[in-house]
């Protein structure tokens, strides 16, 4: 869990590994139908507040809103 993301897609990943795997694990779950599932991952994953990516525009967005995107439907699983 304590591992760091390192030069993955030149840098637009920070943070921690943890975090990028629950939210693959809140996409997995979705594809499989279950909601519960990804709900308690998206609950975990808000304490990575450290762990984000980086927009076209400089800007952070943390693993954690991108979750909330993909559980409200706006990012497909």
């Amino acid at each position: 869990p304590d591992s760091k993301i390192s030069g993955v897609f030149h840098g637009q990943e920070v943070g921690r590994t943890a975090a990028k795997a629950l939210l693959n694990r809140i996409r997995c779950h979705l594809m499989l139908g279950d909601v519960d599932g990804a709900k308690k991952d998206h609950t975990a994953l808000k304490k990575y507040a450290d762990s984000y990516v980086l927009d076209p525009q400089g800007g952070k967005r943390t693993f954690f809103d991108v979750a909330n995107e993909v559980l409200a439907g706006k990012q497909g699983p």
